[in-house]
């Protein structure tokens, strides 16, 4: 797609040829997702809680690579609280 720059520094596509314009990759389309997204909400059997399509619970991610950073932090600060937990010695049943 084309574009053409104005004069107050903001840019229009230069058509409005419908099979050149891709909506769905614009700002405003992004923008309205996102609000739509925040409005719908979801209960999470796992967390007991409740969370929007915006900014899902850990357990409902999707596969985008946004969410699948923020999984594998998430992951790795989980196994940061159990190494740092102490470490119970259990004896055995005959000792």
């Amino acid at each position: 797609m084309k574009w053409k720059k104005l004069e107050n520094g903001k840019w229009q596509p230069l058509t409005k040829n419908v099979k050149e314009f891709d909506y769905y990759m614009t700002n405003d389309f992004k923008k309205k997702l996102m609000l739509k997204l925040k409005e719908i909400w979801v209960y999470c059997e796992i967390c007991k809680s409740k969370y929007n399509l915006a900014v899902p619970c850990i357990h409902h991610l999707s596969d985008s690579p946004e969410h699948q950073k923020q999984y594998l932090e998430q992951r790795r600060k989980q196994k940061q609280a159990k190494s740092s937990e102490p470490v119970r010695e259990y004896k055995g049943l005959y000792e």
